[in-house]
């Protein structure tokens, strides 16, 4: 069997003799049918599936957008074509990545872009334009703003098949069909080509119209998005007549769906039901609905506002809702109360709203709350749309509307109580279990203080539509809960019950299974490490076309391997198999040699693991060590990021050319240390000057940390002026907020971020090495003040590592460790019960999802192998340590 090396998130997938059903049988279909049935070799790359060889070199690209209506018809005649002339090619891996590449969904530059084909040279691009041309004359697409159209539904790059070029400048574009023209006129003037595509179409750059319709000039853009952008305008009706108003934008053929209705039909929809409650005073009043550019246009008055996810974030200020305060409780329940007074209007006229979510309700200056994002309702009366328009918002929206049945009132019930979680909470519903009641109540009772509010969001949420309450019985809860507060002058003290230890360690090991399922199954985005596979050995295929080899990520893996000895014997066999299959599929591993030893350390740790190690070690082959940016002193892709790794190896196995190592890192670092004491970051776009970061990740904090913990291990006086004088510059960033010191992002940008990475937090970390090395109390009062500017009783819908709550519960355990103030183990069970209370489970099935996430990801930094280090570092304080050697 041919062997072939991949790179990035790509998988062998071999040719096979065994039959395939006709894709469209299923609704989510395998392209890779396609491809098979004409007997194209291909590979996976994210979200394509590539055909042919891949190649670095610049070339022309041209691109075909496509519904998915219509791909069936037109693959075949293309794939047909394309064989003989043996050119490079890219089609969406299955029907939902299809969807969401057109839509954008799968990256910006990527938008529209259905189908891409690599010409060799010009003329071989100009032959295959030619012919698609033809080709697609009954084709139909969405615009591909990173390509310069040609044709309704070709359009042209330049560049390598995958590379995704900076197109910041295009994202606000109203019109995207010649959007990337003056982008190709500087490649082509750099690169000193010609433009072979004269005779078709020539090269010209389309100048956005500042005034809309005649009559609207744009302000501000809320929104951008390759479906349509949502902007501020200017209504010019006489010369000293204007007003503000707000326009939404429906492009042309996207959001395209199987009764061949588009964005524009969908904004036409919701203009009608915008005209429809003119008089009630719940959505904004209309002004216009018009086209042009083939693009439809929504108008309609403008409300200083902000979402009801926004004020919820404003009133809570973190808070769990059992420790918000009394008249920020009123004040949020007066807000569901008016939601449930508007959704109650749309079902007396007939309407269910079909997408109950806190981002589509806004409150204005004046305390009221409009609906706005309509497109999805449906009226029952008249049975219109037909079909509905689908689907809706995970996490809120019913059972039955996931289905595609009718749409029915109480699927509005259902995701009202969606909402209520959400607002209540803090935490996405998507992130709980829903369909278990018993569970659920428990979770739900540790946000959230009254029982009364509880019961009623579970009763919303019934499997059975039948029992779920109708929103007189709901307003007749809030209300009461209202009036009860009326009697409350503070919150209630202490915490909510937590988890009790022997249920925390069974969640752990649902977890752990979890988290290994996901690093050694068949998923997608599995590493950004290059590896080789061999398909033909012990390989379980998901499916029994095509075989797939797949490799860990390096952090994750290393997590796992550490911590398995904590589990049963069952998890640790289990875990131990997984990693003897892996092994025996691949060819080579390639990473850089400092993260290929800490993983062989984490190898050696499991047992039986000397056969493992050797196997292993019989087919790594080391990289030079992964410095993104040489100019960076900073942790992350900088040489503080490899003295990290190298101090934990010289902790491990130290030799004197690895200490020397070190030591020229260190070195190297302070050479480029500034006369403030500060490191500069170059900015990686061109004409913009360097910045200061001050964050622990990025910035001046997290290299201010690896020389503490060198200084730790390696003294030397001119190391701690050097790192004092780092210390300095740091205090002297802090700036008032809320009436507490804290630190912005840059010396540049004054923005405030909670979190590890960028934030204040990750700041606050390294003060509290500055006083467990230096030993000045300033330290610690610094590092102590800033961590109180957290509420106490936190929640978030963040659990991550770098940007979430396990990465502040890991800072609360060191600040425990090193201060030795209960406070912080106080607020570091806090965060271990919200996140207990937060997770995802069925069965043996744990898992957390960070932010906005729809599937688990196994990621240290962003996904659940974060999670589980801090929370078994809580139960084993004195065994597990923080882990600065993985940050990446």
């Amino acid at each position: 069997m041919e062997q072939t090396q991949i790179s990035q998130q790509n998988c062998i997938i071999q040719q096979s003799d065994v039959e395939v059903d006709h894709p469209s049988s299923n609704a989510n279909y395998d392209y890779s049918y396609y491809l098979m049935e004409q007997g194209f070799r291909f590979t996976y790359a994210h979200p394509y599936l590539f055909a042919g060889e891949s190649s670095k070199t610049d070339t022309w690209l041209i691109h075909i957008t496509v519904v998915r209506l219509q791909f069936d018809q037109l693959i075949r005649p293309l794939l047909a074509f394309l064989k003989p002339i043996a050119v490079s090619f890219a089609i969406p891996v299955d029907a939902d990545h299809h969807s969401s590449i057109l839509d954008g969904r799968s990256s910006f530059p990527l938008t529209g872009k259905a189908i891409t084909i690599c010409a060799s040279t010009s003329e071989e691009a100009i032959l295959i334009v030619h012919h698609l041309c033809t080709l697609t004359k009954s084709i139909i697409g969405p615009s591909m703003p990173c390509a310069y159209h040609l044709t309704d539904t070709v359009g042209i790059s330049y560049g390598t098949l995958f590379s995704q070029n900076d197109n910041r400048a295009i994202t606000g574009s109203l019109f995207y069909k010649s959007a990337i023209a003056d982008n190709l006129k500087q490649i082509i003037n750099t690169k000193k080509i010609a433009w072979p595509f004269q005779e078709i179409m020539s090269l010209t750059s389309f100048k956005q119209p500042r005034l809309l319709n005649k009559q609207y000039i744009p302000i501000e853009t809320f929104k951008k998005d390759p479906k349509g952008n949502v902007f501020k305008a200017l209504k010019l009706n006489r010369i000293f007549d204007m007003q503000w108003c707000v326009i939404k934008q429906g492009r042309h053929y996207q959001s395209f769906d199987n009764s061949g209705r588009d964005a524009k039909d969908r904004l036409a929809w919701q203009f009608e039901i915008h005209k429809h409650f003119e008089s009630k005073n719940i959505l904004p009043k209309t002004i216009a609905h018009f086209e042009l550019y083939g693009d439809a246009f929504f108008v309609m008055d403008y409300k200083e506002s902000v979402s009801l996810t926004e004020k919820a974030i404003q009133l809570s200020e973190g808070r769990t809702w059992t420790s918000t305060s009394v008249e920020r409780k009123r004040e949020m329940l007066g807000y569901l109360l008016q939601v449930t007074n508007i959704l109650g209007q749309f079902h007396d006229e007939g309407f269910v709203h079909r997408d109950v979510t806190p981002a589509n309700f806004v409150v204005t200056e004046a305390a009221q709350v409009f609906a706005i994002d309509i497109e999805l309702c449906y009226n029952i009366r008249m049975q219109a749309p037909n079909p509905p328009f689908t689907l809706g918002t995970p996490g809120f929206m019913s059972p039955a509307q996931e289905k595609g049945d009718i749409p029915s009132f109480k699927d509005d019930i259902h995701s009202f109580g969606a909402l209520l979680i959400s607002l209540l909470t803090g935490v996405l519903p998507n992130k709980l279990n829903l369909k278990n009641p018993k569970q659920l109540k428990t979770n739900l009772c540790y946000f959230i203080d009254s029982p009364s509010l509880v019961n009623a969001i579970i009763a919303c949420l019934s499997a059975d539509p039948g029992l779920r309450p109708g929103f007189s019985e709901i307003r007749a809860v809030l209300e009461l809960c209202d009036t009860m507060l009326l009697t409350t002058l503070a919150p209630l003290p202490g915490i909510a019950p937590s988890i009790a230890n022997e249920n925390s360690i069974s969640i752990l090991s649902n977890a752990f299974n979890t988290i290994s399922n996901l690093v050694f199954g068949y998923r997608m985005n599995i590493s950004n490490k290059t590896v080789a596979t061999n398909p033909g050995q012990n390989c379980e295929p998901a499916n029994a076309d095509f075989t797939i080899g797949i490799t860990p990520g390096f952090a994750d893996f290393v997590v796992l391997a550490m911590y398995q000895p904590y589990f049963s014997t069952d998890l640790i066999q289990g875990f131990n198999s997984n990693i003897q299959s892996w092994i025996a599929q691949i060819m080579t591993i390639e990473l850089p040699d400092l993260e290929l030893q800490i993983f062989s350390n984490a190898l050696s740790q499991i047992k039986p693991g000397t056969e493992l190690l050797l196997n292993f070690m019989s087919k790594a082959n080391p990289l030079a060590d992964d410095l993104t940016d040489p100019t960076s002193a900073a942790i992350s892709g900088g040489l503080a990021g490899i003295g990290l790794k190298s101090l934990f190896l010289t902790d491990q196995q130290s030799s004197e050319s690895d200490r020397n190592q070190l030591a020229e890192t260190v070195s190297c670092i302070s050479a480029m240390q500034e006369k403030d004491g500060s490191w500069a970051t170059v900015s990686k776009t061109p004409g913009k000057k360097s910045f200061k970061a001050i964050g622990f990740s990025h910035g001046v904090a997290g290299i201010t940390y690896f020389l503490l913990s060198y200084y730790a291990r390696y003294r030397s006086e001119d190391l701690r002026v050097r790192t004092v004088f780092a210390l300095k510059w740091l205090i002297k960033q802090r700036r008032s907020d809320r009436g507490k010191m804290t630190w912005p992002v840059s010396a540049e940008n004054q923005t405030v971020d909670p979190w590890l990475e960028h934030g204040f937090s990750g700041v606050a970390l390294t003060f509290i090495k500055a006083y467990e090395v230096m030993g000045h109390s300033i330290y610690r009062e610094i590092a102590e003040e800033v961590l109180g500017y957290h509420p106490l009783h936190v929640t978030s819908n963040y659990c991550a590592f770098g940007n979430g709550l396990s990465g502040l519960g890991e800072i609360y355990l060191e600040a425990n460790r090193v201060f030795g103030n209960e406070e912080w183990l106080f607020r570091a069970t806090i965060i271990r019960d919200t996140l207990l209370n937060s997770c995802f489970r069925d069965d043996d099935v744990c898992y957390w999802l960070d932010g906005t996430q729809l599937n688990p990801t196994p990621d240290f930094w962003t996904g659940n192998a974060g999670v589980l280090h801090f929370l078994l570092r809580f139960e084993y304080p004195d065994q597990i340590h923080f882990l600065a050697h993985l940050i990446p």
